[in-house]
């Protein structure tokens, strides 16, 4: 079982015995009086996408490996403060775009806070929503995606949140900034992808990762690098395995 599947299984295990326990609190939290309608807060769970204000800028021959910050608010009026909460939620992704099949994708999603006032407990989530898998299922980029959210779990309604319109802008290679270059790259891209974006490396070294087998690091300058970081965070590191396939990037690389 590769460490990906291991941690999934793992979050699967805390998602579900936590939600048997959110479903014990439902039963007996009494819903609120005014709980009739059908709405997809009706239920005292409501969910909704932080806003994007602007464009998701990517580069139109790079890579694909740019992100959305995708960021995820729940508020429950079923739930107390002090009552306690699973470390992770299970989301479904739906994102749409005109004239193309729909996209889904289920995560499972660690908290990053919470919070309480008068309209219920409130729980933040945030997940990366990345544009390679996109353009592999459809082919090709679109101008603008339509994105929403719904729990997804034992014991939660499928409450979605509604709809939230991202505009996709590309930008020619030409006058792509370096850092956008770089932030178009994604793992498992082959060396020669990389070369023929960045150009050639100021210098390459190889070495022995933990796993015992190699690696090699192309370093390139970073012209554009802030003043501030000390030399050896003024460069931009590209970390390939022993097969030049792309493991991660550092825009401000360090030693």
């Amino acid at each position: 079982m590769s460490s990906v599947d291991s941690m999934n299984k793992g979050a699967h295990v805390v998602v579900t015995r936590g939600m048997k326990y959110l479903l014990a609190l439902l039963l007996v939290v009494p819903a609120a009086a005014n709980d009739t309608s059908k709405s997809a807060d009706a239920s005292g769970w409501r969910v909704d996408l932080q806003p994007v204000e602007q464009p998701w800028t990517y580069v139109d021959s790079g890579g694909r490996g740019e992100f959305l910050i995708l960021g995820i608010h729940v508020t429950t009026t079923r739930l107390k403060w002090t009552d306690p909460l699973p470390e992770a939620f299970k989301f479904r992704i739906r994102i749409q775009a005109e004239g193309l099949p729909e996209y889904r994708v289920l995560e499972s999603m660690a908290k990053s806070g919470r919070s309480a006032d008068a309209r219920g407990v409130s729980i933040d989530f945030w997940t990366y929503l990345r544009l390679a898998p996109l353009d592999a299922y459809w082919g090709k980029v679109p101008s603008t995606l339509t994105i929403s959210a719904a729990l997804s779990d034992d014991g939660v309604p499928a409450v979605s949140s509604p709809a939230m319109t991202v505009g996709l802008k590309p930008v020619a290679r030409k006058d792509a900034t370096w850092e956008q270059r770089v932030r178009s790259l994604r793992v498992g891209q082959v060396r020669e992808e990389v070369l023929d974006l960045l150009g050639p490396a100021l210098k390459e070294v190889h070495s022995r990762r933990a796993d015992r087998t190699w690696q090699s690091t192309l370093t390139y300058p970073n012209a554009n690098a802030p003043d501030y970081l000390p030399v050896e965070m003024q460069v931009t590191n590209i970390y390939l395995d022993q097969r030049g396939r792309v493991l991660w990037t550092a825009l401000h690389g360090g030693c």
